[in-house]
């Protein structure tokens, strides 16, 4: 190796060989995200202080664990009370609520009964009767909030709408740069025409 010639010389890279893996099962149309490590609202003052400006606009696990709460205690409330006016007030149960009941929060609660009660039950497992009775035992807490990003932080598209809108990113392939010492490289899949996009970068 020339460390005056060699384009690589020196370099690394901890990308090479990466692979994505699902950690759960997805539905055509559904959105995929990768974690950025921005989970928290309150931390180290210095820690807080580099966390980008787009940070504030999203939910992050405070914010799910509140929303949670919130959900559990207005189905209890409901229970007890009868009917429940439309759309669902939540402001009653955030004395109650350990978490703050921030505006990203607020974003993931479900406005009306029925949408409520989809909610709780697809967190519990054959509860049947008792879930009115022994919610806390029954439901799922970490699937109420996976439930409640999918249906209420997202928004959900179709095989058809990705078809319509969609931008195709399998332009690339990657392989060993022909180039010595330049490690990997990015090699045209298929024939790419003069001006053609040839890859979109997503943003957050």
């Amino acid at each position: 190796t020339n460390r005056y010639t060699d384009v690589g010389a020196g370099a690394y890279s901890y990308h090479r060989g990466r692979v994505f893996v699902a950690t759960q099962n997805l539905t055509a149309g559904q959105e995929v995200f990768l974690s950025y490590g921005y989970c928290q609202r309150d931390g180290d003052a210095a820690q807080l202080l580099w966390q980008p400006e787009w940070t504030k606009y999203i939910a992050m696990t405070p914010d799910y664990q509140a929303a949670t709460w919130a959900v559990v205690q207005k189905w209890q409330q409901g229970n007890q009370a009868g009917a429940v006016p439309e759309p669902l007030d939540y402001t009653d149960v955030v004395v109650d609520t350990p978490f703050e009941l921030t505006e990203q929060a607020q974003s993931l609660l479900p406005p009306t009964w029925l949408e409520l009660e989809q909610t709780i039950q697809a967190a519990t497992h054959n509860a049947g009767d008792r879930l009115v009775h022994d919610l806390e035992h029954q439901l799922d807490f970490s699937e109420l909030q996976r439930y409640l990003a999918r249906r209420y932080s997202t928004t959900p598209r179709t095989p058809e709408w990705v078809q319509q809108h969609g931008l195709c990113i399998e332009h690339l392939i990657p392989g060993p740069s022909t180039l010595p010492h330049a490690g990997q490289g990015a090699f045209a899949q298929h024939a790419i025409g003069r001006g053609e996009m040839i890859v979109p970068v997503p943003l957050l």
